[in-house]
């Protein structure tokens, strides 16, 4: 499963182009379960093929903290 994520300021709210600071952080995390997108403003978070929905769906939550972690 593949998710786009916009880059918002949490202080205001507006999209920032931050993809090039967020991304290493969360690469240390999780590796390639995480990369860049077409702009700075978002970043994609990935799992590998899952072969049930607990799994997915632990895989998502670990793949999202990091990347709202970084």
């Amino acid at each position: 499963m593949e998710e786009e994520f916009f880059l918002v300021d949490p202080d205001d709210g507006a999209v920032r182009e931050a993809a090039s600071r967020v991304l290493p952080a969360a690469v240390a995390a999780v590796g390639g379960l995480v990369s860049g997108e077409f702009s700075e403003y978002q970043v994609e978070g990935k799992t590998p093929p899952c072969s049930d929905g607990a799994g997915l769906l632990a895989r998502i939550a670990r793949v999202r903290a990091a990347l709202s972690a970084a």
